[in-house]
């Protein structure tokens, strides 16, 4: 793999982790403040909401950004041939 294409692959692979620390973390919210804050409270269904739509906005990007990395990493990553390797043995 060439220098320009690890560098391409470094910023697609560091959005693709972003995403998906995103999703687990509004994912794990969601169920934590489901179960922790009571029902009384006024703000607990507001905040589940925007929660989950959160975590299926980002689940549904992480996704996409990643079958969108690995369709670029298939092109990219071939071996780069060394010029003196003639393929004899």
């Amino acid at each position: 793999m060439e220098e320009s294409a690890k560098q391409v692959f470094k910023i697609k692979y560091i959005t693709v982790v972003i995403l998906l620390n995103i999703f687990l973390f509004a994912a794990a919210a969601a169920v934590a403040i489901f179960f922790i804050v009571p029902a009384e409270a006024g703000y607990k269904n507001p905040v589940l909401i925007v929660l989950v739509i959160i975590a299926v906005l980002s689940g549904f990007f992480t996704k996409k950004h990643y079958t969108a990395t690995k369709e670029w990493l298939e092109i990219h990553a071939k071996p780069v041939e060394s010029p003196d390797s003639d393929g004899s043995s």
